[in-house]
């Protein structure tokens, strides 16, 4: 016996092994489409236990309804049986050991609002396909009993009153069943109150994830809001269709509803706005069941991603990759820090050679200084000595002889000395020579000062020419100026005149289409301005300002003390009584 069950997407098959035992003794073999848990109304299902078992594999149905069907139909033997009354070896279908479920927490309550005193869906025949039936279905059902248990047919014949009053009372309910089925708003509701095995698997061997966790997300799929459920899928799914299976469960929308005890009826509304109060109280008191429902997916996905093997598989690999870049930045960090640290290590290396290098030199510098100093000194001692002689007079004064040996060099110190020692000469013509040697210098530090003034010049002037070269080419690089721009600019000259506090800002401000650059660069263009004599135009008001005068002269000390009586001796009396 073969059959196929297509659940979630059309790709998905499912299949029911085939087994030898099932086959009856005269050797037929009973093929059929197994219809029971799609939605097609043309077919039926090949016997009440081949249903069972389909529904039981898909999470479905559970041991304890499967049971409580069998000892309704047989007292000897709680088996699920085939048509022909052979037993199903339901052995795989059990869970493996070892697996801990969390139970519902929801209890009964007999005086639920909703509570089913009789299963409509048993009173139109669809005891099978229950919430999974569609509204054609309903219709054909419903028109099917109407037909069989109608009362103009049922009660013809019949006398009882007892009977009669049986017969339209079964109808009513079936009127009921079917106007409740077919409200859709009614329908949801009398489906979540169904009976429904709420049961979840908590933790499991991942081995055995597939066949504790599948049938739980296949059974809990009925609630979903969306037509198309992702499947759980196998261990060989690729990881985007495993992700996207989660992200679906995270994010899953139920339209389970939980009736409350104490809810209202909406029917009984006197009108609108009571009608609508109603409405919102009912919701607020199944707010917290809807809560608990989300709860209760949300833990279940949870231990689900938690134990699926390839969740498992895929955070392992993120925790690998994470170390691997953890070790990556590491390492790199690591080669950082070392080539850093050696490149310190050349750097001071390269810099204490360096210092001691600078430090040789700046000794050998200041040696050489020193050698230097000591033959200057020398040289100056020894020209001051040609200078004073033996006492026959001096060369040069003092203060020439004291800016030639502070302003000649030693070699110049060393060649008048070599002259003026030269043997045979007198101290006329040792003068000479010293007079001589001190005019040059002068006309060498005059020849020098020439020099710097002109240079100093010449850095003035081309200073003051690059100042022209700039100005000229930021003239040049001006968006043109307009004539009403000109206007505008003439007339903020003549009403901020000069000393005006901040005249070029309030300047700009008044021409406004100008920055205050391009309005000092056109003032300077158009009245011919320099730097220098726009400072001097700034402070001629300055200049013009009245200087405070001395109209008289000061008193002498003695005009000042007319009140003291000063008694003058010696040359003061003579200097006071006058010539």
């Amino acid at each position: 016996m073969a059959a196929s069950v297509r659940r979630g997407t059309p790709a998905r098959m499912l299949y029911l092994d085939y087994d030898a035992a099932l086959v009856p003794e005269g050797g037929a073999e009973v093929l059929h489409l197994c219809a029971g848990p799609l939605a097609i109304g043309h077919k039926e299902p090949a016997g009440e236990a081949f249903q069972n078992a389909v529904l039981r594999q898909q999470g479905l149905l559970n041991d304890s309804d499967d049971s409580t069907a069998s000892e309704s139909g047989s007292d000897d033997d709680s088996s699920p049986t085939t048509p022909h009354g052979s037993q199903i070896d339901t052995d795989s279908d059990k869970p493996p050991p070892g697996v801990s479920w969390k139970k519902s927490t929801k209890k009964k309550d007999k005086k639920a609002k909703g509570q089913k005193k009789d299963d409509l869906y048993a009173l139109l025949g669809l005891k099978q396909e229950r919430w999974m039936a569609t509204p054609k279905m309903l219709k054909d059902a419903y028109r099917k009993v109407c037909l069989e248990m109608h009362p103009d047919k049922r009660l013809v014949g019949v006398t009882d009153e007892e009977e009669k009053h049986k017969v339209e009372e079964e109808f009513k309910k079936i009127q009921e069943a079917f106007t409740t089925l077919s409200d859709p708003a009614k329908r949801r509701e009398y489906d979540s109150i169904d009976e429904f095995d709420d049961t979840l698997p908590t933790d499991c061997d991942s081995a055995h994830f597939f066949q504790v966790f599948g049938p739980a997300f296949r059974r809990n799929a009925r609630w979903s809001v969306a037509k198309h459920v992702p499947d759980v899928g196998d261990a060989s799914t690729p990881w985007p269709e495993v992700e996207k299976f989660y992200n679906f469960w995270y994010s899953f929308r139920s339209w389970r509803e939980f009736p409350h005890p104490d809810e209202e009826d909406v029917e009984g509304a006197e009108g609108r706005e009571h009608r609508r109060w109603i409405e919102r109280n009912n919701s607020k008191l199944r707010e917290k069941s809807k809560k608990e429902e989300g709860r209760r997916l949300r833990e279940f996905v949870e231990n689900a991603n938690r134990i699926d093997p390839r969740c498992v598989r895929r955070r392992e690999e993120e925790r690998a990759e994470r170390e691997r870049k953890k070790d990556e930045k590491e390492a790199a960090r690591r080669a950082k820090f070392e080539a850093e640290e050696r490149k310190k290590a050349d750097e001071e290396a390269a810099k204490a050679a360096a210092e001691e290098a600078a430090k040789a030199a700046r000794a050998e510098e200041k040696a050489s200084r020193e050698a230097a100093k000591r033959l200057l000194k020398k040289q100056r001692q020894a020209l001051r000595a040609i200078n004073e002689g033996d006492g026959s007079g001096k060369l040069l004064c003092d203060d020439d002889l004291e800016e030639c040996t502070q302003k000649m060099s030693y070699e110049d110190l060393k060649a008048m000395c070599e002259r003026l020692a030269q043997f045979g000469m007198t101290r006329d013509d040792q003068r000479e020579i010293a007079e001589e040697e001190y005019a040059q210098l002068q006309s060498r530090l005059a020849a020098e000062a020439r020099k710097k003034e002109e240079a100093k010049k010449a850095a003035a002037d081309g200073l003051k020419g690059a100042g022209k070269l700039d100005a000229a080419k930021r003239l040049e690089a001006m968006k043109e100026w307009s004539p009403e721009e000109c206007r505008m600019l003439d007339k903020a000259v003549a009403r901020f005149p000069v000393g005006t506090p901040k005249r070029w800002e309030a300047v700009t401000a008044y021409v406004r289409t100008r920055t205050l650059d391009e309005v000092l660069l056109m003032v300077k263009h158009r009245q011919g301005m320099g730097a220098a004599r726009n400072r001097t135009a700034e402070d001629f008001k300055a200049g013009q300002k009245k200087r405070a005068e001395v109209t008289s002269d000061a008193d002498l000390r003695m005009h000042a003390f007319t009140d003291v009586e000063v008694n003058l001796v010696g040359a003061a009396a003579q200097v006071r009584q006058g010539p």
